[in-house]
């Protein structure tokens, strides 16, 4: 698919012509809805229309974050039945630009928006469409508008969440950062372990060394790391387990090797197999902790 940032007129028209209905992640919205200027009074709901446009951009863009993510376009007319009509002509960019857009948002939506990006899509005509991306929230779920609402999508509409529904949210993000915060660290820490067993299976058996420089400290990042573990599989979260022991026992062995040599110990033949014994659990071990890490929204 292409990137978003090399999109043209012509790529705007292939949404059009999909014909995709809107839903909780595709909405339309015409030109002038970027039209934060207009100081002409509203007959019906009272205020300027230029605040209503700037309202409605801010509360959509929560309600599709608080949703499943997804993208608004603003460029395109919208039919009957939520479908795409046409390309409208675009927007003015001397009046309204991403930067703008973002600023609206970064301001006025709490917390911040994670991932979001305002595109603009040159039209041949010099005017510019919009397409703004918005992932869906995690580490920071629920976002609150401006009017300290918090809305969600439902199809394509935008409705105010009810009390379980932020309790819910806020709940998913803080398990969230226990998921992926701390699949991170451990690893980086499997990373960390499994440079430091490659630099001793690496070095001379005939050769002295510092007896605590052979020693392979784990970190209570990796020891107390229970909440991430539990998101690998059985099998991997056994090799975790079986890792630190290993690691545990050969620094045991370290402690005791080549008696009466003091402070001094080499990595001895059966000491060499250990070490890549734990290195053969230590890669896969990592590997899956990096799916995990993917995972993340």
């Amino acid at each position: 698919m292409k990137p978003l940032a090399d999109w043209t007129q012509e790529d705007l028209d292939l949404v059009v012509r999909a014909n995709q209905k809107e839903n909780v992640s595709i909405d339309y919205k015409a030109s002038e809805a970027l039209n934060f200027d207009d100081k002409k009074p509203l007959t019906t709901k009272g205020g300027m229309l230029g605040n209503q446009h700037r309202d409605e951009l801010i509360r959509d863009v929560c309600s599709m974050a608080n949703a499943e993510g997804g993208r608004i376009y603003f460029g395109i007319s919208e039919k009957k039945g939520g479908y795409p009509k046409a390309n409208d002509g675009g927007y003015d960019p001397a009046k309204t630009n991403a930067d703008r857009i973002e600023q609206i948002l970064i301001t006025n939506v709490h917390p911040r928006l994670q991932g979001l990006t305002v595109q603009p899509v040159p039209l041949k005509n010099g005017k510019h469409a919009f397409v703004v991306e918005i992932d869906k929230a995690s580490s920071h779920a629920p976002h609150q508008a401006d009017d300290k609402i918090y809305y969600k999508r439902r199809d394509a509409t935008r409705l105010p969440m009810d009390d379980y529904e932020v309790r819910d949210a806020m709940r998913r993000s803080i398990e969230y950062g226990h998921k992926y915060g701390t699949a991170w660290d451990l690893y980086v820490e499997l990373r960390r372990l499994d440079h430091a067993m490659r630099e001793r299976v690496q070095l001379d058996s005939n050769a002295w060394h510092k007896r605590d420089s052979l020693i392979i400290r784990v970190s209570n990042n990796l020891r107390a790391g229970g909440v991430a573990i539990m998101t690998l599989d059985k099998e991997m979260r056994m090799k975790v387990a079986d890792l630190i022991v290993e690691i545990d026992r050969f620094n045991s062995v370290i402690e005791v090797v080549d008696p009466g040599q003091g402070d001094s110990a080499r990595i001895t033949e059966p000491l060499r197999r250990q070490l890549l014994g734990m290195i053969n659990i230590a890669q896969p071990a990592y590997a899956s902790l990096m799916e995990c890490v993917k995972e993340a929204p």
